[in-house]
């Protein structure tokens, strides 16, 4: 807390100051119009409504943690769902960004926009990379299905562990980059970050189908129904995963970018750019329906809600 309190001492005087550049042009011409307000209002509408979500799924965590200590101290969470945990806390955070965001732009306090346009850029790297590692554990786990099954969980811990520290420390050092490229906005560092993320989830999921449609010959035949199904529900997931996470690359390209592509007017610029943040909900839904439908939840939910509109 410290740390984040040190940085937001020093990176949101330096934005506010800030003259002549990309980030002032988007807080006076657009951070204000009538449209972001009415675009964001919305958005921060649906986040909110999704943060009963992320909370009841790292409660479900807890106690599955909790459980797992008492009865077996040395075994884990399943590593796709220790992923969707830290995706979980990310959003949380996303949420909190967004609600401050939108509040400063309807009580015209550039401060309270500073304050979430911080949260926003600290998470944005770990909502994307969290999707890249859960497709990378998923990959692993079907295609090298032996060799992973073969490394001791210790081994795994401790490799899901150091990756999720490198995420977060990759969030810190993204608000370090964003800041050293004041009054610019590193376009250039994005547009390669997007597109390795991108090609690594492609990779993965073309890597599981591919497994899906030519199975080895060494798959024993009373087990290959099963096996079939298991490889067929993880290309699925990922399938999921790598469209959900274009879309969003594709709306955070619009958001940053269709200025320097197109000239319009104005007004019509900033609907555009801010039209486009709603591409990014599908990527924040992904990881968590896909846990309760793996847990069995979404058709508790669904079970549930249809006795309840009968």
């Amino acid at each position: 807390m410290a740390l984040i309190s040190t940085a937001i001492r020093s990176v949101v005087p330096h934005l506010l100051t800030t003259s002549n550049s990309s980030i002032k042009y988007f807080l006076s011409d657009c951070h204000h119009s009538i449209g972001n307000k009415i675009i964001y209002t919305i958005y921060a509408f649906i986040k909110t409504l999704l943060l009963p979500l992320y909370i009841f799924i790292l409660l479900m965590g807890f106690q599955q943690w909790k459980r797992q200590r008492s009865a077996a101290p040395g075994r884990s969470n399943n590593h796709s769902d220790f992923l969707t945990y830290q995706m979980m806390m990310v959003d949380i955070i996303g949420v909190l960004g967004t609600v401050l965001y939108c509040l400063g732009t309807n009580i015209k306090s550039d401060s309270l926009i500073m304050l979430g346009t911080f949260l926003l850029c600290f998470v944005f790297p770990g909502q994307t990379l969290f999707h890249v590692l859960t497709s990378i554990e998923r990959y692993l786990a079907v295609v090298h299905a032996i060799k992973y099954m073969q490394l001791r969980e210790t081994v795994k811990i401790r490799v899901r562990n150091i990756s999720t520290a490198a995420v977060w420390l990759f969030c810190f050092m993204w608000l370090g980059l964003a800041e050293l490229y004041l009054p610019r906005f590193p376009t250039e560092h994005l547009l390669a970050y997007l597109a390795i993320c991108l090609i690594v989830s492609a990779f993965c999921c073309l890597s599981v189908l591919y497994f899906l449609r030519c199975p080895r010959s060494g798959d024993a035949k009373g087990k290959q129904p099963r096996s079939d199904q298991s490889k067929r529900r993880a290309f699925n997931m990922l399938l999921a995963i790598t469209v959900t996470l274009a879309l969003r690359i594709f709306g955070i390209l619009l958001s940053v970018g269709v200025d320097h592509l197109i000239s319009v007017h104005i007004e019509y610029l900033c609907a555009l750019i801010n039209s486009s943040i709603m591409l990014t909900l599908p990527s924040n839904l992904v990881l968590p329906l896909l846990f309760l439908h793996r847990t069995g939840k979404l058709s508790l939910l669904r079970e549930k809600f249809r006795k309840n509109i009968e």
